[in-house]
């Protein structure tokens, strides 16, 4: 998501924060050639969860307000 961004948009470097979380976009569609699916750190997720939480809120609100001003 951070690569669709222009160059210094205030959310970049809170979605590369996230980056961690790209391979779960994924992960049951395209499980190892041995037919599983790799290990995920649930407590690592829990603690990303307000950070997800929060960067959801702000882009909501610049799509609110960037739609208001269109």
């Amino acid at each position: 998501m951070a690569d669709l961004l222009p160059n210094g948009h205030d959310l970049f470097e809170r979605f590369v924060e996230l980056d961690e979380l790209s391979p779960a976009a994924t992960r049951y569609r395209y499980p190892s050639p041995k037919g599983t699916v790799a290990d995920f750190d649930e407590k690592k997720f829990d603690a990303l969860v307000p950070k997800i939480e929060a960067l959801m809120q702000d882009a909501g609100k610049l799509m609110t307000d960037f739609l208001a001003r269109n």
